[in-house]
């Protein structure tokens, strides 16, 4: 319901983001010592837990996962961020 209220207020992929501070500043020490989240990084986690989730690669949940989680009424809402999101790939 977080997510379908969140896609209902506009937000998206470009919002689900680490802290700056986690792709800037390297880790100070432990076993990930120097290391940071680079952009690719994140991209490649978002789209595992997006497909973890039952949700497309825009972060949107699937019709089918609404079907199954009984949220199907919802689908009006997502169906706007979907148009919205195929028509900036064909941009």
């Amino acid at each position: 319901m977080a997510r379908i209220y969140n896609i209902r207020e506009g937000l998206g992929r470009a919002d689900d983001t680490v802290p700056i501070r986690c792709m800037k500043d390297p880790i100070q020490s432990g076993v990930a010592k120097g290391s940071v989240v680079t952009q690719k990084d994140l991209d490649i986690l978002l789209d595992d837990y997006y497909k973890t989730r039952g949700w497309d690669k825009e972060g949107i949940p699937t019709k089918e996962k609404l079907k199954e989680l009984g949220l199907s009424s919802y689908n009006k809402y997502v169906d706007k961020m979907r148009k919205k999101s195929e028509s900036s790939k064909e941009d």
